[in-house]
């Protein structure tokens, strides 16, 4: 009896751990395999201003005080229309004093092509005529040094009559078209230099902002008008691109922008430029980075708040 029970006990272990292997084995085909990690980009959402695709800074080269000003701020301008103009007092002078300079050169030159006038060229004939019958005139006991002095002279005066008779020489010419150059290249530059009490729009734009006022002196080449083209259109300028977020974002990636102040506007944009120098703001280290937009809205200003996400690409 003890021995049956003994097998018993036996075949029901044995039976156990097959159905334990068994379970485990199941187990192990029923566990699903490991799933690999996909990464996800995440956007990276930050602030923004609305500013000019370009801008320019227009300074003057002369030294003047602000006589006119023809602009206000927001005004539109059209290309080559007159700013804002310098007392020209000075630059009006010069110019006369260059136009009388030119004036005096061409009519010596003419002067000098023409030749000697036929009543000139006869006085000096006359002249000759004297000279040659004053020294025919001495007496031969005259001195030799007298004699030597009165044919000095009639050989002067045949010389100059000679060089009448026949013209200018043209070196003398070119000597005077020269001067003639020079003093039409000084007009050329009281020209300029007039021209240059002008300041002239170099596009359609609009004035953002004067720097100076009527009365007040100008100094050549610090900007006295900011003008905005508007031909370029607008883009954003990211502000707070924090320092984790700027190394994610690169020139392409795609970009919405909203607008505080225009609820129903969602513009499609693609980042142009990621700065590459943080600035320190409130503590923390931020960049800035460039939005060129696809469209533009016509309600668009300047320094208007943007919300922006980006969309980073793989890189």
């Amino acid at each position: 009896m003890k021995y049956i029970i003994a097998v018993v006990l036996i075949i029901l272990l044995l039976v156990g751990a097959q159905s334990f292997l068994g379970e485990q084995a199941e187990s192990k085909e029923q566990s699903p395999a490991p799933v690999s990690e996909t990464k996800i980009q995440e956007e990276v959402i930050v602030e923004g201003i609305v500013a000019p695709s370009r801008d320019l800074l227009l300074k003057m080269v002369s030294n003047s005080t602000v006589e006119e000003i023809n602009v206000e701020i927001g005004d539109r301008v059209e290309v080559n229309a007159p700013i804002l103009m310098l007392n020209s007092e000075r630059a009006e002078a010069l110019l006369r004093q260059r136009i009388a300079g030119r004036d005096a050169a061409k009519a010596r030159l003419d002067e000098v092509k023409a030749g000697a006038r036929d009543e000139e060229v006869e006085a000096m004939r006359a002249k000759c005529e004297v000279t040659r019958i004053q020294r025919n005139r001495l007496p031969d006991e005259a001195a030799e040094e007298d004699k030597e002095i009165a044919t000095a002279e009639l050989r002067a005066c045949e010389s100059q009559l000679a060089l009448l008779e026949k013209g200018a020489r043209p070196e003398t010419i070119k000597a005077v078209e020269a001067e003639l150059a020079g003093a039409e290249a000084m007009l050329r530059e009281a020209e300029k230099a007039l021209d240059e009490m002008v300041l002239r729009a170099p596009c359609t734009c609009v004035v953002a902002d004067l720097k100076i006022e009527v009365g007040e002196q100008v100094t050549p080449g610090v900007p006295v008008v900011q003008l905005i083209d508007l031909s370029s259109g607008w883009v954003v300028q990211a502000t707070d691109l924090g320092e984790l977020d700027v190394v994610r974002v690169h020139p392409g990636d795609k970009v919405k922008v909203r607008f505080d102040s225009l609820p129903d506007v969602e513009l499609d944009g693609v980042v142009e430029r990621v700065g590459i120098i943080g600035q320190e703001r409130a503590g923390d280290t931020t960049f800035d980075a460039e939005i060129r937009l696809d469209n533009q809205d016509e309600r668009l200003r300047g320094n208007l708040t943007a919300a922006i996400t980006i969309f980073p690409e793989s890189h």
